[in-house]
């Protein structure tokens, strides 16, 4: 019996990709605050765990900060009108088809606005996502970390899973719940178009 090939490398590649992942986001950080942007290169590891301190710790603001934006976004997509459609079928689940809110648009005007309305009465001023770079990220990766992690075990404890190796790093990786879904405010939110397009496009502006 042929056995099946895994991508990215099996176990290793999963390994070393979940690694890489984490260690590029920090790297890029280090290098805009110490390079202005080139290649950062510190003097001794020393120095290297003395600018990650003074750089990219977490703090009580960031960790509020980002986790406001996360709950935010969630509510706006439950919440705010859109046209829906469905998805189309998925064999693995009796060809199920999922409905899909497509509020993304009114979502960024909202948040827009909000924005625009806390800078302006002093609320919270924009300059602190760029004040609290190192430390926003450092709580993202955490909290994404975290989330992964939920995600995961959840779906293997209430038999949710799909394409499982049983290896159990590369499976993680992979990951094994196909439409990861939670109920807010009576309305279901797709996790993967929150993280993958709500959450990290609206960053990107």
């Amino acid at each position: 019996m042929r056995r099946e090939e895994k991508e990215f490398g099996g176990t290793p590649g999963a390994i070393g990709l979940i690694i890489f992942s984490h260690f590029v986001p920090f790297y890029l950080a280090l290098s805009l605050q110490y390079s202005s942007g080139g290649l950062y290169y510190p003097s001794s590891f020393n120095t290297l765990l003395q600018n990650f301190k003074e750089t990219c710790l977490p703090t009580w603001s960031a960790f509020f900060l980002y986790t406001g934006f996360c709950l935010l976004q969630l509510i706006f997509a439950a919440i705010l009108p859109g046209p829906e459609v469905k998805g189309l079928p998925v064999p693995t689940e009796n060809n199920r088809q999922y409905t899909y809110k497509c509020n993304a648009l009114a979502s960024w005007y909202a948040t827009l606005l909000l924005v625009a309305i806390l800078h302006l009465t002093g609320i919270i001023r924009l300059t602190i996502l760029a004040d609290q770079f190192g430390s926003v990220l450092c709580v993202a990766v955490i909290c994404s970390d975290i989330l992964s992690v939920i995600i995961h075990f959840y779906a293997i404890h209430t038999k949710q899973t799909c394409r499982m190796t049983h290896s159990p790093i590369y499976d993680f990786f992979m990951g094994v719940w196909l439409n990861p879904r939670i109920k807010i405010l009576g309305q279901e939110v797709d996790l993967k178009m929150l993280a993958e397009v709500r959450l990290s496009w609206l960053l990107l502006f």
